[in-house]
């Protein structure tokens, strides 16, 4: 098991990559990282999406469904609480071209207006969840980066 502050270098279709991993992808809710906006935001994606949480930050590849809400969740992290897609990459134990990869897709299936109009919902409750984190009583303002 890798401690959590341990870089990794692995190997993904011949491309290198590293990351490290803040905590145990697949257990949501890991005392590492009690209330952060990360876990807030897979939960109210959860939430919405009819998926469990703990699917989201699995580190395997899952069903269409669980990818697709994982995908939403990269984007909002990245697009609304202005996470680098380093940093939303790690938390989600995966590579930055992932989070590339997962906000293009989102961008994407927007063109469809009731999509549009379920991420809009997702990010005006986002921007909420920021906007808390920002303040002084926050939980470490959005750009926190958790070690």
């Amino acid at each position: 098991m890798l401690k959590p502050s341990q870089l990794v270098e692995q190997t993904r279709a011949g491309a290198r990559f590293r990351y490290t991993t803040p905590f145990k992808p697949g257990v949501a809710g890991n005392d590492n990282f009690p209330n952060s906006l990360e876990m807030s935001v897979v939960c109210m994606v959860g939430l919405y999406a009819g998926v469990s949480p703990r699917l989201l930050v699995h580190p395997g590849r899952c069903r269409a469904p669980v990818a697709h809400a994982r995908q939403l969740a990269m984007y909002l992290l990245h697009v609304v609480a202005r996470q680098s897609m380093e940093n939303v990459g790690i938390f989600f134990g995966r590579a930055r071209a992932t989070v590339s990869h997962a906000c293009a897709r989102v961008e994407d299936r927007r063109d469809s207006p009731d999509f549009d109009t379920f991420v809009t919902e997702l990010e005006t409750r986002v921007a909420t969840l920021v906007a808390t984190n920002e303040t002084p009583a926050g939980r470490g303002g959005a750009g926190h980066v958790h070690h």
